[in-house]
């Protein structure tokens, strides 16, 4: 159970910092595919997590590998992306956000009783809850309604991936 915690903490924090390096640059970086643009299915190594590198690189990588995964679910034309990408990266800020007051206040209130934690995730659920909601319609100026499903099923399915690498790797460590 510890190491359940613990893998989704971890993925937690990647998924943060990967938001927070991709809502910092306001362009794809030289390399990055770019979003709206159709792509050929993408391969094992493209699934793979980045590994090694320089600092920073590693998710770097895993912020492209996102793009261009949400991108091929999507099926984004570029007219769309154009109009998709500022939307979701401020979805994306916003969930940050949320997630780090969230990080705040369980250091700040480990000393809460069981009932009062758990009003606590409530309302961070519900908070969540609240930020998609608003987004659905945002999403919505910008792509059908069909689209903005394949997303949230993208985001999922992202991350499912991402736990199953982190498993994999773990046991092979």
């Amino acid at each position: 159970m510890k190491m359940l915690k613990k893998g989704t903490l971890l993925l937690g924090i990647l998924l943060v910092y990967a938001g927070f390096s991709f809502a910092q640059q306001p362009q794809p970086r030289p390399g990055a595919p770019r979003p709206g643009m159709n792509r050929a299915p993408m391969n094992q190594h493209d699934r793979e997590l980045p590994r090694g590198g320089q600092p920073g690189q590693g998710m770097e990588r895993l912020e492209a590998t996102k793009i261009a995964f949400i991108s091929q679910k999507m099926d984004l034309s570029p007219k769309e992306a154009e109009k998709f990408w500022p939307i979701y990266n401020q979805y994306e800020k916003e969930n940050r956000e949320l997630l780090k007051q969230r990080r705040e206040m369980a250091q700040s209130k480990s000393d809460m009783s069981p009932e009062n934690r758990l009003n606590e995730q409530f309302e961070f659920e519900e908070r969540m809850l609240e930020i998609r909601k608003k987004y659905t319609k945002e999403f919505g100026k910008a792509v059908s309604s069909d689209k903005v499903l394949r997303l949230f099923e993208a985001e999922r399915a992202f991350k499912a991936n991402l736990v199953k690498e982190l498993q994999q790797r773990r046991q092979r460590n």
